[in-house]
């Protein structure tokens, strides 16, 4: 179930990430390669996620409700309601 959650959190993500480019992500684990790389590139320079720390993601690692929550509230613009 969280890993469905992650998978679909980036894909919601990766809606936004189309054609965007800019400076890369400083996260030793995500290759350029993955799939959820410009979704991760884009949340990362969007302010929604920091990663595990400074240079990790950790992108097998599961999403709490509490993450997907805080994610989608992020990438709404952090409204007040």
């Amino acid at each position: 179930m969280k890993r469905t959650i992650t998978i679909i959190l980036a894909a919601v993500l990766l809606g936004g990430v189309v054609g965007y480019a800019a400076a890369r992500h400083p996260f030793t684990d995500v290759s350029p390669g993955a799939y959820y790389a410009d979704a991760v590139q884009w949340a990362w320079e969007q302010g929604i996620t920091n990663g595990t720390d400074a240079t990790h993601f950790s992108p097998d690692k599961p999403c709490t409700r509490a993450q997907v929550m805080t994610y989608l509230w992020r990438a709404a613009g952090s409204p007040e309601r």
